[in-house]
C-alpha cells in the first residue's frame, strides 16, 4: 500500500504517551514515541541500524533509548549517542526523527521531508477537546 508522508498523521492521543517506550506503524513506517524527562514526545525510526530490533523493547534511560539487542543507545533526536562496544560511532549508526506535535488531545506525527512539516497544517479538532 502506497501512503502519502508529507502530511500530520495522528499517531496516538497524548494521554496514551508516558515514559513507557511504544512502537507503532504509522503509514507503513516503524515508530516509536515516549516522553522524554521534560515531558516533550519523541519520535524516532524503531529500527535499530545494527541488527534491526525493535527499539521499543529496548530500555528508556534518562532520555535515552538503549537497544536491548547491543546496547546502543539513541537520542530523542535520532543520534546514536552511545555504543558500549567501542567509542566510535559514525554516520550510519543514527536513526531518522520524525517531527511530532502535540495538540488537540493527540501526537501529530510528520513522516515526510522535515523542512516541509507545517505546524498550522494540523486540521483544527479543538472543537473535541
Amino acid at each position: 500500500m502506497i501512503f502519502h508522508h508529507d502530511t500530520w498523521y495522528a499517531a496516538a492521543r497524548a494521554v496514551d504517551l508516558g515514559r513507557a517506550l511504544q512502537g507503532r506503524i504509522v503509514a507503513g513506517v516503524h515508530v516509536l514515541m515516549y516522553r522524554q524527562q521534560d515531558g516533550m514526545i519523541a519520535a524516532t525510526s524503531n529500527i535499530c541500524p545494527h541488527r534491526f530490533a525493535p527499539l521499543d523493547r529496548g530500555t528508556l534511560v534518562g532520555n535515552t533509548v538503549r537497544c536491548k539487542y547491543h546496547g546502543l543507545e539513541f537520542g530523542g533526536d535520532g543520534r546514536c549517542v552511545r555504543n558500549p562496544h567501542t567509542d566510535r560511532i559514525n554516520a550510519k549508526m543514527h536513526i531518522r526523527s520524525f517531527p511530532i506535535v502535540e495538540r488537540h488531545g493527540f501526537a501529530w506525527l510528520w513522516l515526510g521531508e522535515p523542512s516541509l512539516a507545517d505546524p498550522s497544517k494540523i486540521p483544527d479538532l479543538s472543537a473535541f477537546e
